[in-house]
C-alpha cells in the first residue's frame, strides 16, 4: 500500500494526471481488483463504453454508466466462472457480487477478470461462495384471534 493510500484511510488514490474519475477507481478497489494495470485498463474500457453508449453528457452520468458497465462485466465474469446463466441465475449472481463487496476475507476479484486459470482462482471461488449472505429462517406463524371490524357507515362483527 502506498503512503498516499495509508493517509487516505487505506483507499488507493487515483494516479495523478489520470482521467479516471475517483468513484470508478474506488469502486474497482472495493470490488477487490488489486492489480493496478488491470484496474486501470478496466476503468478506461468501461469509460469508453459509457461514452459510446451516451455520447456527450454530464460527468455524473458518465461515471454512473461506467459503474454500470463495471457491474455488467463483473456479473458476466461471475457467471462464466461459476457456470451460471446470467439471465436465470441473476439473483445468485447479485448475491455473489454482494458477497464480493462485503466479504472481509481479502478476496481479490482479479481472478474473475483473468479467468479461473489464474493463480488461486478455484480457492478464491470457494472463499467467495462461503461469504454468500445466508437468509435467516422465516418466523413461525402464530394463530390470530378473530377481530371485530367496525366501519364508518355500518357495523359488522
Amino acid at each position: 500500500m502506498t503512503a498516499a493510500a495509508k493517509e487516505s484511510g487505506g483507499r488507493a488514490e487515483m494516479p495523478a494526471g489520470d482521467a479516471v474519475p475517483y468513484p470508478l477507481w474506488d469502486y474497482l478497489e472495493r470490488l477487490g481488483v488489486r492489480d493496478e494495470t488491470l484496474r486501470e485498463s478496466l476503468a478506461r474500457e468501461c469509460l469508453v463504453q459509457a461514452r459510446r453508449a451516451m455520447g456527450d453528457g454530464a460527468e455524473e452520468q458518465l461515471v454512473a454508466r461506467a459503474l454500470e458497465e463495471v457491474q455488467r462485466r463483473l456479473d458476466r465474469a461471475l457467471a462464466k466462472g461459476l457456470g451460471l446463466n446470467p439471465i436465470r441465475d441473476a439473483a445468485r449472481i447479485a448475491g455473489l457480487r454482494a458477497a464480493l463487496l462485503m466479504c472481509t476475507h481479502g478476496i481479490s476479484a482479479d481472478f474473475l477478470f483473468h479467468g479461473l486459470e489464474a493463480e488461486g482462482g478455484t480457492d478464491q471461488i470457494a472463499r467467495l461462495v462461503a461469504c454468500l449472505p445466508r437468509a435467516t429462517p422465516p418466523e413461525a406463524q402464530l394463530a390470530m384471534p378473530p377481530q371485530a371490524l367496525e366501519f364508518l357507515f355500518f357495523k359488522s362483527a
